[in-house]
C-alpha cells in the first residue's frame, strides 16, 4: 500500500494548482504547441508524488535489533570516538538518500527519546563525510534497553528543511515513523559499540525493515 506523506501537502496542493493552470491555459489557446506547456505544468506534481510517497513497511519482530532509518545505500561504516555529534564512542552507519528515495524517516530502535537537539549549519553535499560535522542537522537520542542510540537528520545541498515529530520524554517504537527530509540528504546512526552490525557499505536498504545491527546482551 502507498500513502502519501503529510509534510508534502503544501507542495502538493502548489504542483497541482501550476498544472491545472496549464492545462486550463492549453485548452482555452485550443492550439496543439500548447500542449508543451501542459506537460512541462505535469512535470512538478508528477515528481511531488514520487517524492512524497510514503509507502506502508513491516519492521521485523526480533527484539534486539537496530533497524535502517532511512531508505538508500549504506556509505559509510566506521567506529568513532565521543565528539562533537555523538557523547559516546559508537558504531556510525551512514545512509545517503539520493532525491529519488523514499524520503520518510523512521525509529532505528525503540525506547524512551531522552535528546531532540537542533543544529544549524551548511548544505554541502550529504555524501562527503564532513557534513556530519558541518552541515544542518537534528539529532535525536534514544534510551533503549541495550543502550543509548543516536540518529542524526542530516541536511544535503538541495534539502533545505528537516522535519522531526518526536519530543524529549517520548516514548517510541522501532520502525515507527517519525520525520523526513525535502529533497536528497543523509541519514547517520551512531549505535553502542556492543552492538554487531549486519549491514554492509554499499547495500541499499529500507526504513523500517532492513536490519542495520542485533544486540546479544543488555549495555
Amino acid at each position: 500500500m502507498m500513502g502519501m506523506a503529510p509534510e508534502g501537502k503544501s507542495i502538493l496542493l502548489i504542483t497541482a494548482l501550476l498544472a491545472i493552470t496549464c492545462v486550463s491555459v492549453v485548452i482555452w489557446v485550443n492550439r496543439s504547441p500548447g500542449a508543451w506547456l501542459a506537460i512541462l505544468g505535469m512535470l512538478p506534481l508528477a515528481f511531488s508524488l514520487w517524492f512524497f510517497r510514503d509507502p506502508v513497511r513491516k519492521t521485523p519482530p526480533q527484539a534486539g535489533i537496530v533497524v535502517a532509518a532511512a531508505d538508500g545505500e549504506i556509505i559509510e561504516i566506521a567506529l568513532v570516538e565521543a565528539g562533537a555529534v555523538h557523547a559516546f564512542a559508537a558504531r556510525k552507519v551512514s545512509i545517503f538518500m539520493s532525491p529519488f528515495s523514499v524520503h520518510v524517516n523512521r525509529i532505528p530502535a525503540g525506547g524512551m527519546v531522552r535528546q531532540v537537539l537542533h543544529h544549524n549549519g551548511k548544505f554541502a553535499a550529504a555524501f562527503k563525510s564532513k557534513a556530519s560535522l558541518d552541515n544542518e542537522r537534528q539529532y535525536l537520542l534514544i534510551d533503549t534497553p541495550y543502550g543509548s542510540v543516536g540518529c542524526v537528520q542530516i541536511a544535503g545541498w538541495l534539502a533545505r528543511r528537516i522535519v522531526c515529530h518526536v519530543q524529549e520524554g517520548q516514548r517510541v517504537a522501532t520502525g515507527e515513523r517519525y520525520g523526513m527530509i525535502r529533497f536528497g540528504s543523509r541519514v547517520d546512526l551512531y549505535l553502542p559499540v556492543n552492538c554487531e552490525i549486519r549491514a554492509r557499505k554499499g547495500q541499499m536498504v529500507r526504513a523500517g525493515e532492513t536490519i542495520i545491527g542485533v544486540f546479544h546482551e543488555e549495555a
